[in-house]
C-alpha cells in the first residue's frame, strides 16, 4: 500500500514538469522569426554557435528567444545567411544584355467582306418559231423573241441560212422575205439567240409554193441587138435570133435543160461559146446585157469566171462575171486609165437560176438580180470599144491564174444598146419560163 502511494507521487510530479516544461517551435515559425533579425544579428548567432566559449549562452539566449533548441536556431540562421548573400550577389551582378526581340507585327484583321452568293448563270430560251409556208410573190414578215432569267443579260440573234432575198434585222428580231416566182421549194433557216456565254438556237423550214406567173411570154425589150437563146442550136452554131451574130460552141461547151427551154451548159469543162466582133456592140452610154444564170460552184479565192466578156488589151473591156463569195459584178472600162465595177450586195445560190440584168443609161450603172435592183453606182462615161471576140462561159486568151471558166448554166442570153426600165427587167423575170416572144 505504501509503495503504491509513493509511484502515485511520482507520476504527478512527472505530469507537472512535463506540462511546465516550454515547447519547441516548429521550422516554419522558427524561419519567420529568423527572417526579422538583421544580416548583423543573424552573423552574430552563426558566430556565436560555432564559437565553443559561448555556446551556453547562445543556446540559452536562443531558446529563450525563439524556444527551440541550439542546433536548429544555428542551422536555420546559416541558412538564411547564405540565401541572403546569394541574392545580394544577384541584385550587385551586372544584368547580361537580352537580345532585343523583333516585334511581330500586329496581327492583321482583314476587311470582312459580306458573302454575296455567286449568281447563276442561266441561258437563253428562244419562244417557239415553227415552220412557215409562203407562196411566191407573197410577203412572208414574222418576229423571234427570247428570255433570259438574268435580267441584265444583253441578247444577240442572228439567222443563218438565209435565201436569196431574205433578210433579217437582228436589233428589230424581224424576218422579211417575198420569194421569187422561181424560189419554190423548201428552205432551211436557223436562228440563234446568245447572250454572250450561251446560246439557243431553232431551225425551221420556210416552203415556198409554186405561184402562178404569167402564163405567157412578154415582148423583147426595144434596142434589143442579140439574143442567143441555148434552143436554136445546130451543131456548134448558136443562132442568134434577132441580129445574126451567131456563136460558135468551142472547147466542150454543151447543151443543157435552161430556165427557157435548153441553156448553155458550161459544167466540168472549159468549153465557151465565141462571137466575132461587130459594131452593133458598141457602147454609146446606154447599154443592156441580161442572162440566167445556175452556178454549179463558185472559183476559187482569187480568181473570177467569166459569164460574159468582151475585152481587147488596152482597147476595152465589158464583162458579167462571177467571184468565189458567189458575186456576180460588171465591169467597164475607158481607155486608158477608167475602170468601173459594180459588185452584187447579194450572193448567187448554187444550183438554182437567177435572172441576172445589167443597164447603163449614161447616168448611172445598174445590177439587178430576179427582177430588184440589187446595186447602183453614179456613172457618165464613154465606154471604149473594140474589136475583141464577146465570148461566154470563158474567155480562152485570158490569164488562167486570175480568170477561169464559168461552172454551170447560162440561159437567154441577151445584148442590146437601150436601157430597158426596171418594169421591163421585171416582166421579163417574171415570164420564167415563158420567156420572151419569139
Amino acid at each position: 500500500m505504501m509503495r503504491c502511494k509513493k509511484i502515485l507521487v511520482l507520476l504527478v510530479i512527472l505530469i507537472f514538469v512535463v506540462s511546465c516544461a516550454p515547447q519547441e517551435i516548429s521550422d516554419e515559425e522558427l524561419e519567420k522569426e529568423l527572417e526579422k533579425l538583421s544580416d548583423q544579428e543573424l552573423k552574430g548567432i552563426v558566430e556565436a554557435g560555432e564559437n565553443s566559449n559561448e555556446d551556453t549562452a547562445i543556446a540559452g539566449q536562443a531558446f529563450s528567444m525563439f524556444k527551440a533548441s541550439k542546433p536548429r536556431v544555428l542551422k536555420k540562421a546559416i541558412q538564411i545567411t547564405e540565401r541572403r548573400k546569394i541574392e545580394k550577389i544577384n541584385l550587385e551582378a551586372p544584368s547580361e544584355s537580352v537580345p532585343e526581340m523583333p516585334l511581330n507585327p500586329p496581327p492583321k484583321f482583314e476587311t470582312e467582306v459580306p458573302f454575296n452568293p455567286p449568281e447563276i448563270s442561266y441561258p437563253p430560251v428562244l419562244d417557239p418559231i415553227g415552220d412557215k409556208q409562203v407562196k411566191e410573190g407573197e410577203l412572208l414578215a414574222f418576229i423571234i423573241n427570247a428570255t433570259d432569267k438574268n435580267l441584265n443579260d444583253t441578247l444577240t440573234y442572228s439567222a443563218q441560212g438565209m435565201p436569196f432575198g431574205a433578210s433579217f434585222d437582228a436589233k428589230l428580231q424581224t424576218f422579211n422575205w417575198i420569194p421569187a416566182y422561181n424560189q419554190d421549194g423548201i428552205y432551211p433557216i436557223t436562228f440563234k439567240v446568245s447572250d454572250g456565254k450561251d446560246e439557243d438556237n431553232e431551225t425551221i423550214n420556210i416552203t415556198v409554193l409554186n405561184s402562178t406567173v404569167l402564163d405567157f411570154c412578154v415582148p423583147k425589150p426595144n434596142g434589143l441587138v442579140s439574143w442567143w437563146d441555148g434552143d436554136k442550136v445546130n451543131g456548134t452554131t448558136a443562132y442568134d435570133l434577132v441580129g445574126g451574130h451567131h456563136g460558135t460552141l468551142a472547147n466542150g461547151a454543151k447543151i443543157g435543160t435552161g430556165m427557157v427551154g435548153n441553156a448553155f451548159n458550161f459544167s466540168g469543162n472549159n468549153g465557151y461559146v465565141g462571137v466575132a466582133h461587130n459594131a452593133d456592140f458598141n457602147i454609146d452610154y446606154s447599154w443592156f446585157i441580161d442572162a440566167w444564170v445556175l452556178p454549179t460552184s463558185f472559183p476559187a479565192s482569187g480568181k473570177r469566171g467569166v459569164i460574159l466578156m468582151k475585152w481587147v488589151d488596152g482597147g476595152e473591156n465589158k464583162a458579167l462575171e462571177i467571184g468565189s463569195d458567189g458575186k456576180v459584178f460588171v465591169t467597164l472600162v475607158k481607155v486608158p486609165s477608167t475602170n468601173v465595177q459594180l459588185i452584187a450586195t447579194t450572193n448567187l445560190t448554187k444550183d438554182r437560176f437567177t435572172f441576172v440584168a445589167v443597164s447603163y443609161n449614161g447616168t448611172a450603172l445598174n445590177l439587178y438580180l430576179n427582177g430588184k435592183l440589187d446595186n447602183s453606182i453614179p456613172l457618165f462615161m464613154d465606154v471604149s470599144d473594140s474589136t475583141g471576140v464577146l465570148y461566154m462561159g470563158n474567155h480562152p486568151t485570158r490569164n488562167p491564174s486570175e480568170f477561169v471558166p464559168f461552172d454551170g448554166l447560162i440561159d437567154e442570153v441577151e445584148w442590146g444598146t437601150e436601157a430597158p426600165t426596171e418594169q421591163k427587167i421585171m416582166d421579163i423575170f417574171s415570164s420564167t419560163s415563158k420567156g420572151k416572144c419569139k
